[in-house]
């Protein structure tokens, strides 16, 4: 028997075979068990949800109350104006910004926008101020006012200056006029623009008038003469730079047509003949690169031994991987012509194509005379520990002037608007494998003069170092390469860095 106010459980236990049995514990109490409804969830959700709004806001203002207590407290000494950005105002949006000017100060411009308005004004009080300090410059050089002209009288008063901007264009000559006006403009060339219109005006004014100079008016007219040689000496360095850095650029224009012109003029005196679309003596370079580049071995073909042979499918690879062809159809083709042209055979001469095989095995005919190693002399490298010094010197150094028509007529009739690209992208190629291709004040793929050279000599491109010059050149002047040295106008064979322009090759 059991007591009335005892309390039973079930409990659930599982014995030694994994089956549940039940037994009754009679200590436990009984806990009751309370389900939370989903509005008393929600309720705490969203109380502790404001709760963080609410010290998120607080934080925030703290943090705004402490910036303006800082930035009042330095006030007095940082002038926060500066920091404002310049605004500069397009000739396109003048005739927008006076009817803004104009329907802001008129009662009917209700319907303007207070950031509009706000901005205009600010635009207005810096043009105004910015003409008070001309006003007040030409107060300083106490500059005589003829006594046959009277200001109120005329339109050239500095009351209608600061009127609008339409007036301030019409005193300036047609010089100002006709570039921007902006608050970006200096003082000075808003004075020297008034001096001259102040001129013209005491001009027509004596003309309408019929009275003749005066001696104190012939006396004003030269003072002012002298204020504006006055201010003209005061920026002859910044006009003497800027003629410098135009001339700079027209002698770097001058130069490279100077050097365009001599090759073309050149062109007119060589017969060239084309095969498929290229000079032949591209062809002859072309077989001249796979004799100084290919791999040659002895090859066993039907019980002989052939010395000094390739396969076709290493000369369609060479072409292809080192730039002269975009794909392997094109290598294909130049290699075709090359068999045309007689500069490579087969070991077996019954057959008269190339083919893209490693069975089929070919050599250079005799014909094609191999040349002297007496161009493959290589200069000595820059050192590591100079490297820099070197560069920088020579790149401040004054241009080399190369007599280019001493290079042989090959070498022009190479460099043709057909063969340009082919060989910039050939040159890359060759830079690439050769690891000369450097980052260098921050530009990608840049190179030295004197590497190229050695880089065209050495794989049999150039006969000699003039022509390997005036591929370069050639190069520079069809803008597939420049210089990355500003006075560097040329092509030089130098520790001079150059790079390949994007998209160029």
């Amino acid at each position: 028997m059991f007591a009335a106010n005892e309390s039973f459980i079930m409990m659930e236990d599982d014995d030694s075979f994994g089956m549940s049995s039940f037994r009754i514990n009679k200590f436990a109490p009984i806990t009751p068990i309370l389900n939370t409804t989903r509005e008393e969830v929600f309720f705490e959700d969203s109380t502790a949800k404001v709760k963080e709004i609410q010290a998120l806001v607080a934080r925030t203002e703290n943090a705004l109350c402490r910036i303006v207590t800082i930035r009042k407290s330095m006030e007095s000494l940082v002038d926060f104006d500066q920091f404002q950005a310049n605004r500069k105002v397009a000739k396109s949006g003048s005739k927008k910004l006076t009817l803004r000017r104009q329907d802001s100060s008129s009662s009917e411009a209700s319907t303007i926008g207070s950031c509009d308005t706000r901005d205009t004004a600010m635009m207005y009080a810096r043009d105004t101020s910015l003409l008070e300090d001309a006003r007040s410059f030409v107060d300083d050089l106490h500059l005589p006012v003829p006594s046959s002209i009277s200001i109120k009288h005329t339109s050239y008063s500095m009351i209608d200056m600061c009127t609008s901007k339409d007036s301030m264009q019409s005193l300036l000559p047609s010089s100002c006029v006709s570039t921007e006006f902006s608050e970006s403009g200096s003082s000075d060339t808003i004075l020297r623009g008034l001096l001259a219109s102040y001129d013209s005006g005491s001009a027509l004014v004596l003309k309408s008038t019929g009275e003749a100079e005066t001696p104190g008016l012939i006396a004003d007219r030269t003072h002012l003469n002298g204020s504006n040689e006055a201010m003209d000496s005061m920026h002859y360095d910044e006009d003497r730079f800027s003629c410098f850095s135009s001339l700079s650029l027209c002698d770097e224009e001058i130069s490279n047509s100077f050097h365009k012109e001599k090759r073309l003029e050149r062109l007119q005196d060589i017969e060239i003949s084309f095969i498929e679309g290229y000079s032949k003596e591209f062809y002859t370079t072309m077989a001249r690169f796979l004799q100084a580049t290919i791999e040659t071995k002895r090859h066993h073909v039907r019980l002989s031994f052939f010395k000094d042979t390739f396969c076709g499918h290493d000369c369609i690879l060479r072409l292809f991987a080192d730039g002269f062809a975009d794909n392997q159809l094109i290598a294909l083709r130049f290699g075709q012509t090359l068999m045309r042209l007689g500069y490579i055979e087969h070991v077996d001469h019954r057959i008269k194509v190339l083919r893209n095989s490693r069975e089929d095995f070919y050599r250079f005919s005799r014909r094609f005379k191999r040349r002297g190693s007496e161009c493959k002399q290589s200069r000595e490298s820059i050192k590591a520990a100079h490297y820099r010094e070197c560069v920088i010197a020579q790149e401040l150094m004054i241009c080399d002037n190369y007599d280019f028509d001493q290079a042989s007529d090959q070498v022009h009739a190479l460099v043709t608007e057909e063969c340009l690209d082919i060989l910039g992208r050939l040159l890359r190629r060759l830079l690439t494998q050769r690891n000369k291709l450097l980052s260098y004040k921050g530009l990608d793929y840049c190179f030295l003069g004197a590497e190229a050279v050695n880089v065209l000599q050495h794989s049999d491109i150039a006969t000699s170092t003039l022509d390997a010059i005036l591929i370069g050149q050639a190069l520079f002047d069809e803008a597939i390469v420049e210089s990355v040295a500003e006075n560097v106008t040329s092509f030089q064979d130098k520790y001079i860095f150059y790079r390949f322009l994007a998209g160029a090759t």
